[in-house]
């Protein structure tokens, strides 16, 4: 734009010479008088005026449609990094204190094999309007979207109790916009499974050559994934780390064990988050304490005492995925002891 603008100004000072030697020639030859002040000192600056103005107006509009189509696509900030300096977009990063949430929907690819690709992309459509509402609410921005999954992140410059709290709270709400959803949808079930975990991330645009996505990157996004995998072994619906429930209050959350997740290192202590302590009544209450109990009974390779707490927990409520999954595992050590030396961690091989 700048480049056409040179132009446009070395083309009306052209012009304008000619007019004025053109003008300075008939006047000599035959003694017409030309105009001069008026068409070289105000119509063509006003001119040229008019046309800097106008392109200036066409630029602007362009760019905030194409900021528009970029918001669909990229967070805001994002856009904004671009409209400031789209060479070293490459080299753009830092590393943040974050929160991830990472959420899929359990046995996508059969429903996928029922549904002609237009049916199945309206539903998804309509299922993320519903589960992006809740992370949009509590300020987590989604940053990633793949077949039926999605990954929705908080960021702060620090540790933050605030951001871990909004993280916790939208998986919560996540669950029930789903549960909500469900019911508005004819023979069809879209059970979502969610994981949360905190600490620090590498947020910037991630490529190469002529193609870069944006997203966060680190074993804290691998691990919100693996958590999110987990509810499949445990019948759960949002699981997150002792990490990131830490000094959260007002939850009702249980801790459901340690575990290592496949391809990490280190093991990581898992809560079930239920929803609000405010809502919860007594019997949810006493279903945690007895869960509570049993897998301390567990931990300490005590079998029948934890079969025996976990069977009562079963009896309060009939869908305690992880007391059901404890049970079968009671029975599994019971017969083939972990040692004495296990320390209570529970090794998954798979994802």
């Amino acid at each position: 734009r700048v480049s056409s603008i040179i132009v446009g100004a070395a083309t009306v000072t052209g012009m304008s010479a000619l007019y004025l030697l053109g003008a300075e020639y008939r006047f000599a030859a035959d003694g017409t008088w030309y105009p001069i002040v008026i068409p070289l000192f105000t119509q063509s600056p006003l001119a040229f005026a008019g046309a800097v103005l106008w392109n200036y107006a066409e630029t602007n509009k362009e760019r905030q449609q194409i900021r528009k189509a970029l918001a669909y696509y990229v967070p805001d900030e994002v856009v904004d990094q671009l409209a400031k300096n789209m060479i070293d977009i490459k080299n753009s990063g830092s590393m943040v204190y974050g929160a991830c949430l990472f959420a899929d929907v359990a046995g996508y690819t059969t429903l996928s094999e029922k549904m002609s690709p237009q049916q199945l992309s309206d539903l998804m459509h309509k299922y993320f309007e519903a589960t992006f509402a809740p992370v949009k609410k509590h300020g987590g921005i989604v940053v990633n979207l793949k077949g039926d999954s999605f990954l929705a992140i908080w960021k702060a410059a620090r540790a933050d109790d605030g951001l871990r709290r909004q993280a916790c709270l939208a998986a919560l709400d996540v669950a029930e916009a789903v549960h909500r959803f469900n019911g508005t949808v004819d023979n069809l079930n879209l059970p979502t499974r969610v994981g949360v975990h905190s600490g620090q991330i590498f947020l910037g645009n991630i490529g190469a050559g002529d193609h870069y996505e944006y997203g966060p990157t680190g074993d804290t996004v691998n691990t919100a994934s693996r958590m999110d995998g987990l509810n499949k072994y445990l019948g759960t619906e949002v699981l997150a780390s002792e990490e990131i429930v830490d000094r959260i209050d007002g939850l009702l959350k249980r801790e459901v064990g340690k575990f290592m997740l496949k391809g990490k290192a280190e093991p990581i202590v898992v809560h079930e988050l239920l929803g609000s302590l405010e809502a919860a009544d007594d019997k949810q209450k006493k279903s945690c304490d007895i869960f509570a109990d049993a897998l301390g009974a567990f931990k300490r390779q005590a079998w029948d005492e934890a079969k025996e707490k976990f069977a009562r927990a079963v009896a309060i409520r009939e869908t305690d995925g992880p007391a059901h999954f404890y049970l079968k595992l009671c029975a599994e050590y019971k017969s083939h002891p972990p040692g004495e030396s296990w320390d209570g961690v529970i090794a998954l091989d798979e994802k």
